[in-house]
C-alpha cells in the first residue's frame, strides 16, 4: 500500500469517536466492536490491507501538524482501550522558539506526588493527620509516542512504545470514559450555551442532550465534564467582566437610542456603581412613573455587589421595570449617586410617591435627591417586625393584636388613629414599651391615614419589588458575573412588555362579562383594561353591602355597612360620601379614589342610587386601555428643546433617522433611488460650504470619535478608560464565612464505619484499609479510651 497516500488522508478528530459511539447499539454496549465496523475507510477502493493498520502509529509516519498527531494517537487510544496526554515539548533554541518535539504518552504513565511521597503505600501513617482516601490511576506506564520537526514541516514518529502495564479497556461503552476521549460537538455547545445562558443547571442540560440522543451510551461526556465546561467559559470573563457588560450596552444603545446607561468609578478606575435602563422603560415611565418601590437584593451576582431595581405598576397592574443598578456600598452617598442618575435617565422627572424599607440612607438620599415626593416605608416590614417584638404580649393579649391591625388600617383621620393608640396603650398598660412608642414616633413613615390624600395605586408595602427579586433570582444567583446580569435582566424586562403587548391585545380584541347593566359599570367596561375593569367591578359589587342614608338634601350621604350574620368578624363600618350632583363631583372620607385611582364602593353606591354617570375627572388615564399609545421617543419628539440638543450623540441621533426615514420610503423604486441619490449629493455638497464659510470642523474622524466616545453621556469614559472589575461587595447581604476554628475547637465527630469518636470519618476510617492496619487503629483507640 502506497504510503503517501496513508498519511496524507485527513486524521479523524475526536468527532469521529462521536460517530462511532453512536452507531453502538444500546443492548450491546458492553460488547467489543471492532474499529473497521465503526469508521468507514477513506480509501474503500484498496482492499489490500486492514484498516486498522492503518491506526496504528509506526516508525517515520508523518503527519501534519502536533494537534492532528494527538487527534492520530487519541484515537488509537480509543480502538485500543487506553487514554492519553500530552507530556514533554522541546522547542528551538533560536529566537523563534519554535517547537521542534513533541511527547505523548498513555493516561497511567507516571506517579502522581502522592505516590512518590507515600512510594506506593495507601494508607494513614502512624503520627500523620488522617487524609481522604482516593483512588491512584497512575501505574507508571512506559506506552508513548514521540514526533519531530522535519526539514519540509511534517512531523514524524521517531519512537512508538505500544507496550502497556495495565489492563486495556475493550468494551465501548466504558472507553467514553477516559478523559481524552470525552468530547462535546460544536452542535451541543451551542445547545450548551443557550441552556446555560436560560439560567438551567448542568445537570438538567447533561439529561437533556441524554434525551435527545436516545440515551446516555450515545453521549461521549460525563456530567462532570460538562460542569466543568460551563465554568471554564464563565471564567473567560474574569478581568474583562465590565468591559463585556458595557460593550453590550453600547450594541443595545445602537439598536435602541433610548438606551440609558452610567458608570460611577472610584479613584483606581474600577466601577462602584452601575446604572442602566431601556428605552422603553423610559418612555412608560412618562405615564406611569407616579409611583415607584424601590429596593435592593443579594447573592444576584458573584461580587456580591446588590441589586437595586426600580419597580412602578401598569395599566394591567403589572409591575414593570424604571431601570436597574448594581451597587458597591449602601450608604447615603451611593443612593444619592443612583437617585440623581436616575432623574437624568428621566429628563428630571420627579416620581409622586415611592415605597422603600425602613433603610436611613435610603430615607436620607430620598429627602435630598426628590424633596416633593411622598416617601412611604413598607409596612409589612414594620408589622412583621413588632409581631416579633410584642410575641408574648400578643401570645398573653389574644385581642391586642386584632386591635392594633384594627387602628392602623381602619382609622380615616389622623385624630382617630392618635385617640385609638391611646386608647390601646391604656387598655393593655403599655405605656412603657419601648417598640410601641418607637412605631408611634415614626407613625408619619408608615401609618396609612398620613398617605390617604396620595396616590400610591393601592399599595402600602414593597411586595412587588421582592416578588421582582425573587423571579431575578430564578435567573441569577451568586456565581454570576455581571455580563450575564444584565443579559439575563434585559430578558426579564423583554418578558415583561411582552406580558403588557399581550394583555394590549386582549383588552382590545375581547369583551368582559358585565356583572349588572348600569351605566356606570358599562363605561367603565369601554375605558379600562382588563384588569383594571376587574378591580372596579369587585369594587362595584362591593357597593351592595352598604346602605345609603341621606344627611344632608343632595349633598351628603353616609354609606353604611349591612349586618351579615353570616360573618363573625362583623363590625360596625360607615362612611360619608359628599356629592355635588350639578358639578358631577363626588368625595368619600375613605379618600379611596385619592389613594388607589379607583372610585371606592361607598361612592359607587351612591352615584347609583342618584343615578350618576361615571365621570372622566375619575378615569386616570394611565389605567385606560390607550395609557401607552402615543408615548413621545425621547430621541424624536424631546429632541426639539434646546437641552435636549446638547449632547453630540442626540443631534446624531435625530439626524440619522430623519435621514434613515428618507431611505426607508424611497429605496425601492430605482427611479427615485436616482433622484435622492442625486439631491442627497447636493444637498451634502452645499452643507459642506456653509460648514466651511462657518468655520465648522466637519471631518469623519472628528465625528465619528464624537459618536463612538459619547453615544450618551457616560459612554466617553466607557471609550477613554479601562474600567476594572470590581473586588467583592462588604454589603449587609453578603454571606458570612465562620471563624477558622481549630481541630481541638472542633466537636468530633463519629464514624458512621466504626461508630467511634477518635477523630477520624468515613473517608479516613482505618477499616477502609487492611486487616493489619485496621487491628493497629482498634488497639490506638482502646488506649486513648482508657487515659
Amino acid at each position: 500500500m502506497d504510503v503517501a497516500r496513508v498519511l496524507s488522508f485527513d486524521v479523524p478528530s475526536s468527532s469521529m469517536i462521536s460517530q462511532e459511539m453512536s452507531l453502538i447499539p444500546a443492548g450491546d454496549v458492553d460488547e467489543e466492536i471492532e474499529t473497521r465496523e465503526l469508521i468507514a475507510d477513506p480509501y474503500p477502493e484498496q482492499e489490500e490491507e486492514p484498516l486498522e493498520k492503518c491506526f496504528e502509529p509506526y516508525f517515520f509516519m508523518e503527519l501534519d501538524s502536533i494537534d492532528a498527531a494527538y487527534q492520530f494517537y487519541n484515537l488509537y487510544g480509543f480502538k485500543t482501550g487506553f487514554s492519553i496526554r500530552r507530556a514533554q515539548q522541546y522547542h528551538s533554541l533560536k529566537g523563534d522558539k519554535k517547537a521542534t518535539s513533541q511527547r505523548f504518552v498513555c493516561s497511567k504513565a507516571g506517579l502522581s506526588k502522592r505516590q512518590k511521597k507515600e512510594n506506593g503505600v495507601v494508607g494513614n501513617s502512624p503520627n500523620k493527620t488522617p487524609q481522604k482516601v482516593i483512588s491512584f490511576t497512575r501505574t507508571n506506564c512506559k506506552a508513548s509516542i514521540s514526533i519531530c520537526l522535519q526539514l519540509n514541516g511534517k512531523w514524524s514518529v521517531t519512537i512508538f512504545n505500544k507496550e502497556h502495564n495495565h489492563e486495556l479497556v475493550e468494551s465501548p461503552s466504558k472507553k467514553r470514559y477516559f478523559k481524552s476521549h470525552m468530547h462535546i460537538r460544536d452542535d451541543k455547545k451551542e445547545c450548551i450555551s443557550i441552556l446555560s445562558n436560560q439560567n438551567v443547571a448542568p445537570a438538567k442540560i447533561f439529561e437533556a442532550i441524554v434525551e435527545k440522543e436516545g440515551g446516555r451510551h450515545n453521549v461521549l461526556f460525563s456530567k462532570k465534564f460538562l460542569s466543568n465546561e460551563i465554568s471554564k467559559e464563565n471564567r473567560k470573563l474574569v478581568g474583562v467582566d465590565v468591559k463585556k457588560a458595557l460593550e453590550y450596552f453600547k450594541t443595545l444603545q445602537a439598536k435602541d437610542p433610548d438606551f440609558f446607561f452610567e458608570v460611577e468609578p472610584d479613584d483606581n478606575q474600577t466601577v462602584k456603581n452601575i446604572f442602566w435602563i431601556d428605552g422603553r422603560s423610559r418612555r412608560s415611565y412618562q405615564v406611569f412613573g407616579d409611583v415607584l418601590v424601590f429596593d435592593t437584593t443579594y447573592n444576584t451576582n458573584r461580587y456580591y455587589m446588590p441589586c437595586s431595581p426600580f419597580i412602578g405598576l401598569n395599566h394591567h397592574w403589572i409591575s414593570i421595570f424604571f431601570g436597574c443598578a448594581l451597587i458597591r456600598s449602601e450608604g447615603a452617598d451611593t443612593f444619592k449617586w443612583l437617585f440623581q442618575t436616575f432623574l437624568k435617565a428621566m429628563n428630571g422627572k420627579h416620581p409622586k410617591a415611592i415605597i422603600t424599607d425602613q433603610d436611613p440612607a435610603m430615607r436620607a438620599a430620598i429627602v435630598d435627591v426628590f424633596p416633593n415626593t411622598k416617601h412611604r416605608c413598607c409596612q409589612w416590614h414594620i408589622m412583621r417586625k413588632a409581631r416579633d417584638k410584642l410575641r408574648v404580649l400578643y401570645n398573653r393579649n389574644k385581642e391586642l393584636e386584632v386591635d392594633l391591625q384594627t387602628c392602623i388600617n381602619l382609622s380615616l383621620t389622623i385624630e382617630e388613629f392618635e385617640k385609638g393608640w391611646e386608647d390601646i396603650l391604656q387598655k393593655y398598660n403599655l405605656q412603657d414599651n419601648h417598640h410601641l412608642d418607637l412605631m408611634f414616633r415614626t407613625r408619619h413613615r408608615w401609618v396609612p391615614v398620613y398617605f390617604r390624600d396620595t396616590f400610591f395605586a393601592d399599595m402600602s408595602t414593597s411586595q412587588r419589588s421582592e416578588s421582582a427579586n425573587a423571579v431575578l433570582k430564578i435567573w441569577t444567583d451568586s456565581h454570576t458575573s455581571i455580563y450575564k446580569f444584565v443579559m439575563q435582566f434585559n430578558k426579564m424586562v423583554e418578558g415583561v412588555f411582552a406580558k403588557e403587548d399581550e394583555e394590549d391585545f386582549r383588552s382590545c380584541t375581547a369583551q368582559p362579562q358585565l356583572w349588572s347593566f348600569s351605566p356606570i359599570e358599562v363605561e367603565a367596561c369601554w375605558v379600562y383594561t382588563r384588569k383594571i375593569y376587574s378591580l372596579f367591578k369587585d369594587l362595584f359589587r362591593q357597593s351592595t353591602r352598604y346602605d345609603i342614608r341621606e344627611i344632608e338634601k343632595d349633598a351628603l350621604y353616609e354609606a353604611e355597612r349591612i349586618y351579615d350574620p353570616t360573618n363573625p368578624n362583623w363590625k360596625i363600618l360607615s362612611y360619608q360620601v359628599r356629592v355635588n350632583k350639578a358639578n358631577s363631583e363626588v368625595s368619600c372620607n375613605c379618600r379611596g379614589f385619592e389613594f388607589q385611582g379607583l372610585l371606592c364602593s361607598h361612592s359607587l353606591m351612591v352615584m347609583m342610587n342618584l343615578r350618576m354617570h361615571l365621570h372622566p375627572r375619575y378615569v386616570l388615564p394611565r389605567y385606560c386601555k390607550e395609557a401607552n399609545q402615543g408615548l413621545k421617543k425621547f430621541h424624536q419628539s424631546d429632541m426639539g428643546s434646546i437641552e435636549a440638543l446638547q449632547s453630540d450623540a442626540d443631534r446624531y441621533a435625530q439626524l440619522r433617522m430623519k435621514a434613515m426615514k428618507i431611505v426607508d420610503d424611497f429605496w425601492k423604486p430605482f427611479e427615485m433611488y436616482t433622484i435622492v441619490s442625486t439631491k442627497l449629493e447636493k444637498w451634502h455638497n452645499e452643507l459642506d460650504e456653509i460648514a466651511k464659510s462657518m468655520q465648522f470642523d466637519t471631518s469623519v474622524e472628528h465625528v465619528g470619535a464624537s459618536i463612538v466616545k459619547q453615544p450618551l453621556q457616560s459612554d466617553e469614559a466607557v471609550e477613554e478608560i479601562n474600567y476594572q472589575d470590581p473586588p467583592q461587595s462588604q454589603c449587609k447581604g453578603k454571606r458570612r464565612l465562620g471563624r477558622f476554628k481549630h481541630p481541638i475547637e472542633k466537636k468530633l465527630r463519629t464514624c458512621r464505619i466504626c461508630h467511634l469518636k477518635v477523630g477520624h470519618n468515613a473517608r479516613s476510617c482505618p477499616q477502609r484499609f487492611s486487616k493489619e492496619e485496621l487491628k493497629v487503629g482498634l488497639e490506638s483507640t482502646s488506649v486513648e479510651t482508657r487515659s
